[in-house]
């Protein structure tokens, strides 16, 4: 089928000129005049969307002219003259004014029984234009609040004159939501990250009260995921792991909402949810605060446990950091004489490298420490003939070679040769002490482990007592030292110091304050 050529507009103007200047058939005029205001009011559209306010105003004008023709009321003139004027305002960017004119026309055209629709079509759509010229010039001074306000605008007329699920409501729904992101972004760049997820949040429940979803109320989630994730991260860098980590969680589970658990999004909120308990957990193991090191690694474990290879990196950096303060757990043990708490948190060491085939050098490490503890205790166990310790420590080393460990310290021979010995030092020394030498010797032990006992408990706790008031085990604490501290606790926690404060925030600097004055008081008796 051939396609009928457009009649061009100037062969329009032209016949009319012709048959104005012939005078014949005024039927003729007639119907060209209502051509020309047709092809004319297409032009208006066309010039409006394309911002030409110069043009637009023009062609209003010759459809004005036309219309005289045929004998326009003075109610339509009027009309006229306030669309001319909203589109002089429009053309110059005073757009509150050409808002306002825009208002007064389409008032009016609505009651002039004369004006055809598309006339009206047009004025709504100059209307709606010159919101969005004042949004989009707000927008790009940053000026959000005064955007989004003309953007709603544009919103509210389209719900009223194209319905919730018109295509045009879409079109207004999705710059309003685009207006608030950038609104979101600029704040996030700014590290002001709660006033950024309150504006998105805003977009979206926007977008729920509507019941549309658009793409880009989804890039809206998608971007509030975003600057959440960047909050959380900040937190983590001042120190603020457990509102991080609470962040990190909603997170995880709006993409698993959103998106399911296959998706990129929820591999990647559950990863940097993981990041955020190994950071937790590095930070109290430098603080020495291994069980709580301990626990913070182990969320990290259980949450991996899905058995997916996207999370391997950061379940590495989880079971190595169960290890480490197991380990580091053990030598504070150590060097205190507390050997069996030692010898337990390094076969709970042993224990986690075993069961999530850690590499051999970390494990080498963990048993090469724990065969040099067992042989440290036999011998002390052996000068002291207590062949039961003896026996237990062998069972445990024998166990652990058994079980394909390895040592210097340790072998199957070398360990039946320690049983011999243990049976030949029973009978030697039953032979060779008396019982009154053997008792008094007992009485001499008990003595001194007993003051042993008390000075490992009171540096023990005196240890405690230093990590919590954060001060450094260096050897060189004095009172001086302890109440320049105290002066930083007391600076930090005072009343006057959290008025502005919550009410949580401020009862927990209370209660800190009054376990401070406690440890005080302590250091200053202990230290000289």
């Amino acid at each position: 089928m051939v396609r009928k050529k457009k009649v061009p507009l100037s062969f329009w103007e032209e016949q009319l000129a012709k048959e104005k200047l012939d005078n014949k058939d005024p039927e003729r005029v007639k119907f060209i005049r209502n051509v020309l205001i047709s092809e004319y009011t297409s032009l208006y559209e066309k010039f409006l969307d394309k911002g030409n306010y110069k043009k637009t105003n023009e062609i209003n004008d010759k459809i004005h002219e036309l219309k005289k023709e045929i004998d326009v009321s003075s109610k339509e003139e009027v009309v006229w003259l306030f669309e001319k004027k909203a589109l002089d305002y429009l053309q110059k960017s005073s757009y509150d004014e050409a808002i306002s004119y825009f208002k007064i026309a389409l008032e009016k055209s609505l009651v002039i029984p004369t004006i055809k629709p598309e006339e009206i079509r047009n004025i709504k759509e100059s209307l709606k234009k010159a919101y969005f010229e004042k949004g989009s010039f707000y927008l790009n001074q940053d000026k959000f609040d005064d955007a989004i306000s003309a953007f709603r605008k544009i919103l509210e007329f389209c719900v009223e004159n194209s319905g919730k699920k018109s295509e045009e409501t879409k079109d207004a729904l999705n710059s309003l939501i685009i207006c608030y992101n950038q609104k979101g972004e600029y704040l996030a760049k700014r590290e002001r990250f709660e006033d950024a997820i309150n504006t998105i949040d805003k977009a979206i429940e926007i977008t729920n009260d509507m019941g549309i979803e658009t793409e880009t109320a989804k890039s809206a989630k998608k971007n509030i995921a975003k600057i959440q994730t960047l909050f959380a991260f900040n937190q983590i860098d001042k120190g603020l792991y457990d509102s991080a980590i609470n962040h990190l969680k909603r997170i995880l589970d709006m993409s698993l909402e959103i998106y399911g658990n296959d998706s990129e999004e929820y591999i990647e909120a559950k990863n940097n949810l993981l990041k955020g308990y190994n950071a937790k957990g590095r930070n109290l193991l430098e603080k020495s605060r291994y069980d709580e090191a301990i626990s913070a690694f182990e969320k990290s474990v259980e949450l991996s446990k899905d058995g997916k290879t996207h999370y391997s990196r950061y379940l590495n950096d989880s079971i190595d950091g169960i290890i480490k303060s197991y380990y580091q757990k053990s030598s504070v043990y150590e060097e205190y004489g507390k050997y069996e708490e030692a010898i337990s948190n390094l076969e709970k060491a042993l224990k986690i490298a075993t069961k999530y085939q850690v590499n051999k050098i970390r494990t080498s490490y963990i048993t090469d420490k724990l065969f040099l503890i067992l042989k440290t205790q036999y011998e002390s166990a052996s000068r002291n003939y207590n062949t039961q310790q003896m026996r237990e420590i062998l069972d445990i080393a024998l166990n652990l070679i058994r079980s394909g460990y390895n040592s210097i310290n340790f072998d199957e021979n070398t360990i039946r040769i320690y049983f011999e010995k243990i049976r030949n030092q029973k009978t030697e020394e039953g032979q060779r002490r008396t019982k009154e030498e053997y008792q008094e010797r007992k009485r001499e032990e008990g003595k001194e482990k007993q003051e042993k006992k008390k000075s490992i408990v009171d540096e023990i706790s005196i240890k405690e007592l230093l990590i919590k008031f954060e001060l450094e085990d260096n050897g060189d604490i004095t009172k001086e030292i302890i109440k320049e501290q105290y002066r930083y606790w007391v600076d930090l926690l005072h009343p006057d110091k959290n008025i502005n404060k919550s009410d949580a925030t401020i009862k927990k600097a209370e209660e800190k304050l009054k376990e401070i004055n406690i440890i005080y008081k302590k250091l200053i008796e202990h230290y000289p």
